[in-house]
């Protein structure tokens, strides 16, 4: 599941500070954050027995300047991209190593 970002009001944004204070408001009351989520289920090929299951939701990254609410689906990638990263570290982890999570906040404004 995706939830795009909200274009329009990410851009109105950027307009001076008392108009952007205002749009910033707005986006606060209609909630607009751009999410993605998964759910999986990993059978064993051999038998169909189910051997694993995972599920999480991740919400956009705080950014103090972005570019990426400018379009609908660039949180989504990044999230993607956060996400495949640690499945590596997953699966080259050694037993009672723990992954770290993906931090809330960037510096990063691409």
């Amino acid at each position: 599941e995706v939830v795009p970002s909200k274009v329009l009001l990410n851009a109105l944004g950027y307009t001076p500070f008392f108009i952007g204070t205002t749009i910033n408001a707005v986006r606060a009351v209609a909630k607009d954050q751009s999410t993605a989520a998964f759910e999986a289920r990993f059978r064993d090929a051999a038998t169909g027995e189910i051997i694993a299951m995972a599920a999480d939701r991740e919400a956009e990254q705080t950014a103090i300047v972005t570019v990426r609410g400018l379009t609908w689906y660039s949180h989504a990638q990044s999230i993607i991209d956060s996400w495949s990263q640690q499945f590596v570290q997953l699966v080259n982890r050694k037993p009672g190593d723990t992954i770290k999570d993906t931090d809330t906040v960037t510096l990063l404004p691409w």
